[in-house]
Formats: C-alpha cells, sequence, structure tokens
C-alpha cells in the first residue's frame, strides 16, 4: 500500500531528525553532555528546537550559521505540524475503524489491525488527507533538514574544536 509506506516513511525520517540529528546540533554547541543528554530526555521537540538557537546565540555562532539554524528551525516547525495533523488523522481512522465487542464493557473496545486504518484511512472522503505524493514531499523535506542541520552541526565541531 503506497499510502501506508509513505507515511511509514515519513515519520522515519522525522524521528531520525527529531533525535539524532537534533542531539548531534545541540552537542556541538554545548560542551556540557550530560546536560545536552537530560535536555534530550526532557525536552519535547519544540523545547529542544528553541534551546538549539539560544545556544547558538550564547556561543556567537557567526551569523551565516545562525540565519542557516533559523531557517532549519522555521522549517522544522512547519514540517512537525504536517506530521502531527498526519498523526492525528491516522488516529481518526484508527477510531473509525474500532469495533464494540459486544462481551466487553462500554468504555472498551478491540481495534481492527492497523491495515484497516490505514485502508480506512485511504478511503475516507471526511478527512483532508495529504496526497501520496505529498506525504512523500514531507519525508524529502525531512532529509533535507537532517542534512542541512548536520552540516551546521560539522561545521560547529569544527569551529568549537579550532577554537579549543
Amino acid at each position: 500500500m503506497q499510502l501506508k509506506a509513505a507515511i511509514d516513511n515519513f515519520f522515519r525520517e522525522f524521528v531520525k531528525f527529531e533525535t539524532s540529528v537534533m542531539g548531534a546540533a545541540l552537542r556541538s554547541l554545548s560542551k556540557d553532555a550530560e546536560y545536552v543528554e537530560q535536555a534530550e530526555k526532557l525536552l519535547d521537540f519544540e523545547a529542544r528546537l528553541t534551546l538549539l538557537l539560544r545556544l547558538s546565540a550564547a556561543r556567537g555562532v557567526p551569523s551565516a550559521l545562525a540565519g542557516g539554524l533559523e531557517a532549519i528551525v522555521s522549517r522544522a516547525r512547519i514540517l512537525r505540524t504536517q506530521r502531527d495533523e498526519l498523526a492525528q488523522h491516522l488516529v481518526a481512522a484508527g477510531d473509525a475503524a474500532k469495533k464494540p465487542n459486544p462481551a466487553a464493557p462500554p468504555q472498551i473496545r478491540v481495534t481492527r489491525n492497523r491495515k484497516a486504518a490505514y485502508a480506512r484511512l485511504a478511503e475516507s472522503h471526511d478527512v483532508l488527507l495529504p496526497s501520496v505524493a505529498q506525504i512523500q514531499a514531507y519525508a524529502a523535506e525531512a532529509v533535507a533538514l537532517q542534512t542541512a542541520l548536520s552540516q551546521i552541526a560539522r561545521t560547529l565541531d569544527e569551529q568549537m574544536t579550532a577554537d579549543g
């Protein structure tokens, strides 16, 4: 199913950006590895984006790199919104695919398998779902953000090492 593959790929690429690439960028701006580790565990995505910008300002990152970070953060916020909306569509489709179990108490519902939820999502006419091509574009944007932030992190690592 093309829709499922596109959604799974987008979520996977966004998670890579959100976790490993963001973590590497934060580590490139902070000399306190323990602080960064705690920040990665305790802060949500939005707070880590804000921390990234604040650390870059505190470290006096050159304006060209700071501008690049700001652009990445802006694009990441938009992409996160798209990811959240897509996840909400999946939840809505999953809720619609639930079927009550007559033997269970009224509050307990049995969920059909995930494929049924994807199929319901693909067939739903009342949900404004992005096309497969649009979801693939979201995944490509997540990969582009990974690449751009990784490059900035490498540059910052080199500068921090040179400044010693």
